[in-house]
């Protein structure tokens, strides 16, 4: 996920905004996931991208040229408390 991520230029500078057209369930699986990986520039688009275009929000359709970027890392401390609730299931 993270390569995934810096090769879509997204690291810890930018604002990340994820919506889905399924009631929000895939996007908030991805909010999760680029928490869990450590990203704290992440939301849910409340509504999702129909709200959005029903309120007549601006919109555009440029496609931004993607550079690749360092996307962060696990932090070390989410890392260790996996660790620990693997090893106890596996007891």
């Amino acid at each position: 996920m993270s390569k995934f991520c810096s090769t879509w230029g997204i690291d810890g500078t930018k604002q990340v905004v994820v919506y889905d057209d399924s009631h929000g369930g895939m996007a908030a699986r991805l909010w999760f996931m680029l928490r869990w990986l450590g990203h704290e520039n992440v939301a849910v688009l409340n509504g999702g991208w129909k709200a959005w275009m029903n309120a007549n929000l601006p919109t555009n359709s440029d496609i931004p040229e993607a550079q690749n970027t360092n996307f962060m890392q696990i932090p070390t401390a989410t890392y260790c408390v996996l660790q620990k609730i693997f090893k106890r299931i596996s007891k």
